[in-house]
């Protein structure tokens, strides 16, 4: 009862100073261009904006903070009660500072209060603010516990207000994301004693402040003026957990609190999530946030600066360099700075007089030569201009001209190593620097000598292809002077890319050797050939670095694609390569498929026909037989075979031989085939004399050539075989028998391989059927089905009789009840009438 008394004397105190009925001159601007409502928040003083509504001509000490629709209503209502016209900042106008069309612009202003910011202030925005600050205006900053992100863009208060530099600018920096007590509750009676204008101020006396849920702050040494006013209960006041600040900043003020749960009144729109801690039980926050906006828009009276402390150049100082730096101390609450300068020590004439400086430093280059000057500084603040500083004085003297630099000259190439460098003598210079780098910029240096007295550097270790920056200044009494242009050169080049001659890039099916020429480089001293096959150079097949001469032969290649390029070397290094250029090498033909006789096949006849794939590109194939699988003893070969089917005949029966083959194109002879073997079987020979006139002839063994023709070549009719009809035919098959007319006795000589049996085909009636390759006998004749045999054997001599056994060459006549099949055993190999066995010790192709 008795704070509301306090507050509500004081209210009726500055109501009756500053009644509406009069002029108001304290100007409030609410902030709401960084979506202060946004989430459960309601941060404004009213619907209606900028002008709030009822109008504030209304308001009267007894007004209730209802009189206006938003969260910080009180505040604003409040601030009118104490003298203040208040508006709200909306985003179609902007924060501003110094824009004449901006009705709303902070200079219209003498408070900018602005509570729990959303979004952060642009770069054009951060000027205005601290502008404004600086040129006396007040900054209330409210902020929010850590992470305290309402609209989910990604920034809270206290990210927002440091994303303004307030702890560069202002010396205070609210605790955020990672620090420590960014999201404290309490009630905070740690107070600051003594005289505390926002402690103990127009609106009343602070005893404590309530936090609901906000960030503690701290202060840093770029801003003396900051000062904590209220700190976390049981701690000392330092620089640390703070929860109300202030701090000043050119000729303003910034007022700081981390949380915005005080200037809560628990009124605003509806949806809201809102609590009274603007006049919280237990708490005085509005008499705190009312104290800070009173003082933040206070003007103090501030005692005249001190007298300014002069640094340099220092007093009686000789040889002073031109262009001349002048230095001093800064001063407390000053805002600009007097420099004055003379060649009177009583200041009678000025050669400058600037009173427009604001920092701590001037430069002149205006200055004569050898000659004495005066100077003094001093200081200026809002109670007016302090005492000047002593007087210096200084006596000048000119640094060296600029160095004019002579050779190499600039931009020059093929700079040989060691090189010289010279330059142009400067009349009053006691010594030279020369800088080498091979950055124009000299981040870094190759020579760095400030000791030389001649006009001349030697330079020696410097890396070949490489480009330099070099540049010189003189030194004298006065100091160094100005540096010279800065020339380059370029060290001896590295050879330039080789131009390749033959072979033509792309050039297909080429021979060995591979001859590759080139360009001949100029000043190159030797030359590396790279062979590979792939474009990449990933797979190398030859590297040879040591080549002197401009072609390169290659001997040995597979067939196949290859790249290949030529880089040439001299002093500087390797050059670039030259262009990658294809060529292919016809290679020799891949190995022969075999395919016949199969591999390992046993019982073949007298003549074997051989078979293997055809390759493209082919010009001939080698054949070879041999008795060994390592071909130690070749029996036949042939390397003129040009078709894929080869024949021979006359090999020794029963023994196991071996066979291969090659082939051959432009590129030579490819590798052999896999070795493949085969066995002949045991071949006999077997001859009959047959009468001339009519025969009954028969083959005893399948021929390679089994025309009438060839068999019976003086057969003076065709063969017949008998079908119920005679029916002429040109080829003889084993089992059949046939009548052939011979105008002479002739001997006729078969060689085959026998069968052991033979099975032959019958009709019902008469047939007339071959025998087999042996002598068989009637009795060891069977048939299928049985007993189909209704007459005996008969052969034709001139005379049809019948016989005991059948004898290979001859044919016969038999008459079967029906059809089947007659099977002959060949049992009795003794009785055969058989020339013999014949085996050839040489074989004969057959082609």
């Amino acid at each position: 009862m008795q704070l509301k008394f306090i507050k509500t004397t004081f209210v009726l105190l500055f109501f009756i100073i500053f009644s509406p009925g009069e002029s108001q001159t304290l100007k409030a601007l609410f902030d709401n261009t960084k979506n202060e409502t946004a989430g459960n928040a309601d941060w404004i003083i009213d619907t209606q904006q900028p002008i709030p509504s009822p109008a504030q001509s209304g308001i009267t000490p007894l007004t209730p903070e209802t009189y206006w629709l938003g969260a910080i209503s009180a505040w604003g209502v409040d601030l009118v009660k104490l003298g203040f016209t208040v508006h709200t900042l909306t985003s179609s106008y902007g924060i501003t500072y110094g824009n004449v069309g901006n009705p709303y612009d902070l200079s219209n202003y003498n408070l900018f209060i602005v509570c729990e910011p959303q979004n952060p202030f642009s770069a054009a925005e951060k000027l205005a603010i601290k502008s404004f600050v600086q040129n006396g205006g007040g900054l209330m900053m409210v902020a929010d516990h850590n992470a305290s992100d309402r609209d989910n863009d990604g920034w809270d208060s206290p990210e927002v207000w440091n994303d303004l530099r307030t702890d560069s600018s202002f010396g205070i920096h609210f605790q955020s994301g990672g620090e420590a007590n960014n999201n404290i509750t309490g009630v905070y009676i740690n107070i600051e004693t003594g005289t505390d204008t926002i402690i103990h101020g127009s609106a009343g006396n602070v005893t404590a402040l309530s936090y609901h849920a906000g960030t503690t702050m701290r202060l840093t040494s770029s801003n003396s003026s900051a000062k904590g006013h209220i700190w976390m209960n049981s701690i000392s006041h330092g620089t640390t957990q703070i929860v109300a600040a202030t701090s000043r900043y050119g000729s303003g003020k910034v007022g700081a609190v981390g949380d915005s749960s005080p200037a809560d009144d628990s009124t605003g729109q509806a949806g809201n999530t809102l609590y009274n801690g603007w006049t919280e039980a237990g708490a005085t926050d509005n008499i705190l946030f009312l104290n800070m906006s009173l003082w933040l828009v206070s003007k103090d009276q501030v005692s005249l600066p001190a007298q300014v402390t002069l640094i340099s150049p220092v007093d009686l100082s000789t040889a002073t360099a031109i262009p001349t730096i002048f230095r001093w101390q800064k001063t407390a609450t000053a805002t600009k700075y007097q420099f004055d300068l003379s060649t009177s020590n009583t200041f009678s004439t000025f050669v400058i007089s600037d009173s427009s400086i604001i920092d701590t430093t001037t430069a002149i280059s205006s200055l004569n030569l050898n000659t004495t000057y005066y100077w003094r500084v001093r200081a200026k603040n809002n109670s007016g201009w302090g005492a000047y500083s002593s007087i210096r004085s200084f006596t000048t003297w000119n640094v060296p001209s600029q160095i004019v630099l002579a050779i190499p000259s600039d931009a020059s190439s093929l700079i040989p190593i060691p090189t010289i460098c010279k330059w142009h003598k400067e009349t009053t210079a006691t010594k030279y620097q020369y800088d080498l780098s091979t950055s124009n910029t000299f981040t870094s240096y190759v020579v760095l000598d400030s000791t030389i007295t001649d006009t001349l550097k030697s330079i020696s270790g410097l890396s070949l292809n490489t480009n330099y920056y070099w540049r010189v200044r003189a030194k004298n009494a006065a100091g160094w002077g100005l540096y010279s242009s800065i020339w380059s050169f370029t060290t001896w080049d590295i050879p330039s890319s080789v131009q390749l001659d033959i072979p033509a890039d792309s050039s297909t099916d080429l021979l060995l050797p591979v001859v590759c020429t080139w360009h001949i480089v100029p000043d190159a001293i030797n030359y590396k050939f790279e062979l590979a096959s792939d474009y990449s150079f990933s797979a190398i097949a030859i590297s040879d670095s040591n080549v002197v001469d401009s072609f390169f032969t290659i001997h040995n290649l597979s067939g196949g694609s290859y790249y290949w390029r030529v880089t040439a070397i001299n002093a500087a290094g390797w050059g670039p390569p030259s262009l990658v250029r294809m060529f292919s090498v016809l290679g020799v033909p891949e190995p022969v498929q075999l395919i016949s006789p199969t591999n390992g096949i046993t019982g073949l006849s007298d003549t074997i026909s051989f078979t293997w794939n055809s390759l493209a590109g082919i010009s001939r194939y080698n054949f070879q037989i041999s008795v060994t699988n390592s071909f130690e003893s070749i029996v036949y070969q042939d390397s003129s075979i040009v078709d894929t089917i080869f024949s021979i005949a006359g090999l020794d029966s029963l023994q196991k031989y071996y066979w291969r083959m090659r082939a051959a194109n432009a590129a030579g002879w490819g590798l052999f085939s896999e070795t493949w073997s085969f066995t002949q079987s045991d071949s006999q020979v077997i001859s009959y004399r047959f009468n001339e006139g009519w025969n009954i002839v028969s083959l005893p063994f399948a021929q390679a050539d089994d025309r009438k023709s060839v068999i019976f070549p003086a057969a003076v009719s065709s063969a017949f075989l008998y079908e119920n009809v005679y029916v002429p035919c040109e080829s003889l098959v084993v089992g059949r028998g046939y009548w052939i007319k011979l105008d002479s006795s002739e001997t006729i000589t078969l060689k085959g391989i026998p069968n052991p049996s033979e099975t032959l085909n019958v009709f019902t009636g008469w047939n007339l059927i071959g025998s087999a390759a042996e002598l068989c006998p009637i009795g060891s004749i069977s048939t299928i089905p049985a007993g189909i045999i209704i007459s005996g054997f008969y052969k034709y001599d001139g005379i049809y009789s019948s016989v005991d056994a059948l004898t290979p060459m001859l044919g016969y006549w038999v008459k079967a009840l029906q059809s089947g099949q007659l099977i002959l055993n060949n049992t009795l190999v003794n009785v055969v009438n058989v020339v013999g066995i014949f085996r050839k010790s040489s074989p004969v192709g057959i082609k």
